[in-house]
């Protein structure tokens, strides 16, 4: 070996030993350290009871039968058993009723319209979303030949979920306001 490539294999290994020394960090855009690596939540346990529901509406209702009244409400329904974060499929009934609204987080007193869909139905409505494990419904109107001029602007709704295996009847959190106004058709367009 020449002097000249001894004297750049030792130059090599010094940059080498003072490179091993050294730490790298990664920063967030704002000098803040990386969060830790995600986990994954834990399981629901097969045998733990339903006891909350949680709603995600479509943007607004569908008008099906193009006579510019929305009639269709579109639902993702979510199944928990807290404390557990994961939602999950269940065996039941989930039932859905529209009340005038209320006001202060209350549907009115007697509902406009109900809907029951039985657990045949339910088990073909699974489906899989980002959150997890839910329900894609769309409950209509127009259903058993009912008509889809309800007189409200907007509507509360309530969802309940009965559990096959007799377990209690839950109630979906909260109530949820949808809009069922007549969309403002400008003239000449």
């Amino acid at each position: 070996m020449t002097a000249r490539t001894a004297l750049r294999v030792g130059a090599l290994l010094s940059i080498a030993a003072l490179l091993g020394g050294c730490e790298t960090t990664v920063e967030t855009s704002d000098g803040r350290p990386m969060p830790p690596p995600p986990r994954a939540a834990p399981d629901t346990p097969d045998a733990a009871p339903i006891n909350a529901i949680a709603l995600v509406l479509g943007p607004k209702p569908i008008d099906s039968n193009g006579n510019l009244r929305p009639d269709t409400i579109q639902i993702e329904a979510y199944l928990f058993s807290r404390p557990y974060p994961s939602p999950m499929h269940r065996d039941g009934t989930f039932e859905f009723e529209i009340y005038r609204v209320g006001g202060m987080g209350r549907a009115g007193e007697k509902p406009l319209r109900r809907w029951v869909v039985p657990p045949e139905r339910v088990a073909a409505m699974r489906a899989k979303s980002l959150v997890g494990p839910s329900y894609s419904i769309g409950i209509s109107l127009l259903d058993g030949g009912a008509t889809d001029q309800i007189g409200e602007q907007s509507v509360d709704l309530i969802a309940y979920f009965t559990p096959a295996d007799g377990g209690e009847r839950i109630m979906s959190m909260g109530v949820r306001t949808v809009s069922m106004a007549t969309p403002i058709i400008e003239p000449g367009r």
